[in-house]
């Protein structure tokens, strides 16, 4: 489900705005001066849809609107409750329409008014744990966000994902507490995929299993290129199993099947088709060792005979058929690869990178001399995890979200930012919002920019 349209009123008690996403190009700039709320809406819009209802809480604003490709529009309004238990409550409405103006859904509340000592009283930390798989235990009533580190005490977790645990208290306890989200909302969020990348590319987030908060104080921090180096690696090495799976039940039925080639009627190539697709088979296999996800061999020079004879051609029909399908396997990873390496290397002057199942990123020098990942500096690892993200985390018919994509990059490589998003997106297709204070993001596609700075109501 796509998103054609956001918009804020009141935004910081201060803006209006309206941001219209360029849905055929797949790509929407939107661009003005610091403090006018690029990053907030974004994160707003990222919450939205993560159920992160306590990061929607600390932007000031009056209405939130989303608008989506069938014109069906999810509107938040803030509302304040002063008649509240505990005095003055910020809630939410939300309320989903048709193109009409019609209610698809009935508005529902979303408060805030969830309390620490009602829900210890009932539920045990350890249920409040397998309820929220994002935290960790640290102590006592103390908790780690797994995603940003963040050391908690239990009504902050209760404020940002209470609303899963408050199903369990009894009925008389969590009356006037929390108006969790209806399935309807589930259901919705469900369908539309956002993905945010904020600005801190660079640091690695904790790794997701439990640790204590010694350990969580004394670690030393992993840099994230070392992290997704590491991630590439595991996902060759995933694809190639998936590939040698499916590649050894080809083989353990070759024999019947080229027996039985009569009665599953396969298909018996020519000469000169046979020797096109062997030669198209070569190719494939040079190229996926190119990308490292085959051995390099000594075959690759073998000469393919221009004639073969019936029998000849009955196997090899068969062959070049059993490994066509094979390859299909690797053709994600393959085109991930590539244009994942030839991005990088279009930008990189003095070094060069490739990928392999043993490291993941090798990098080494024009002399050839490999280099510590480590040494590279903060623009090349920028460029490195920005484009890390895009290929290989993003689902297709995502929103992503990406903040000052021109951080640490020289005004080269900003303006080549955009045809590199174009060459992604071509791959897998899903929609980019950017937010950037660099002209030379847009550099000569102001076509698609939005300009805050024309949609401000003071």
């Amino acid at each position: 489900m796509r998103i054609k349209q956001i918009s804020v009123s009141k935004l910081f008690g201060m803006f209006d705005h309206v941001i219209p996403l360029n849905l055929n190009e797949h790509m929407t700039i939107v661009h003005g001066p610091n403090g006018f709320g690029k990053t907030a809406m974004l994160r707003v819009l990222h919450s939205l849809f993560s159920s992160r209802i306590d990061v929607i809480k600390t932007y000031p604003f009056q209405q939130f609107q989303v608008i989506f490709e069938d014109n069906s529009l999810l509107k938040i309004a803030k509302v304040i409750d002063k008649e509240g238990k505990l005095g003055r409550i910020e809630t939410f409405l939300f309320t989903y329409t048709n193109e009409e103006g019609e209610n698809i859904y009935k508005p529902f509340h979303q408060k805030l008014s969830i309390r620490a000592e009602d829900v210890m009283r009932y539920i045990p930390p350890r249920v409040i744990e397998r309820e929220i798989p994002e935290i960790s235990r640290n102590g006592v009533n103390k908790w780690s966000d797994i995603e940003t580190g963040e050391l908690l005490d239990i009504q902050a977790v209760l404020d940002r994902w209470g609303y899963r645990i408050v199903r369990l208290l009894p009925s008389s306890t969590k009356s006037n507490m929390l108006d969790f989200e209806p399935p309807w909302f589930d259901e919705l969020s469900n369908k539309v995929r956002v993905r945010f990348i904020d600005t801190n590319r660079l640091q690695n987030k904790p790794s997701s299993h439990r640790v204590s908060e010694y350990e969580s104080r004394n670690r030393e921090p992993v840099p994230m290129i070392l992290t997704i180096s590491k991630k590439i690696a595991s996902a060759i090495q995933k694809e190639l199993s998936n590939f040698a799976r499916f590649s050894q039940a080809l083989d353990r039925t070759f024999p019947q099947r080229l027996l039985e080639s009569k009665k599953q009627s396969v298909q018996k190539l020519n000469n000169e088709e046979l020797n096109a697709r062997l030669e198209e088979l070569e190719k494939k296999r040079l190229r996926f060792m190119n990308a490292g996800l085959l051995d390099m061999d000594e075959t690759t020079d073998f000469q393919i005979p221009l004639k073969f004879d019936s029998t000849q051609r009955k196997i090899l029909s068969l062959y070049v058929q059993d490994n066509e399908e094979k390859l299909k396997v690797l053709d994600k990873i393959a085109a991930q690869i590539e244009a994942f390496s030839n991005i990088i290397n279009g930008l990189f002057t003095y070094k060069e990178i490739s990928c392999n199942r043993e490291i993941g990123i090798s990098l080494k020098n024009r002399n050839g001399d490999p280099l510590e990942l480590e040494m590279l500096s903060s623009g090349e690892q920028h460029e490195i995890v920005l484009m890390y993200e895009l290929l290989f985390n993003i689902e297709p018919g995502s929103l992503v979200l990406i903040d000052e994509p021109e951080i640490s990059l020289h005004i080269a490589w900003q303006q080549e930012f955009l045809a590199n998003l174009g060459e992604i997106i071509q791959l897998s297709s899903f929609d980019i919002l950017i937010a950037t204070h660099s002209p030379a993001i847009a550099s000569s596609r102001w076509d698609l920019t939005v300009d805050l700075e024309g949609n401000i109501e003071c």
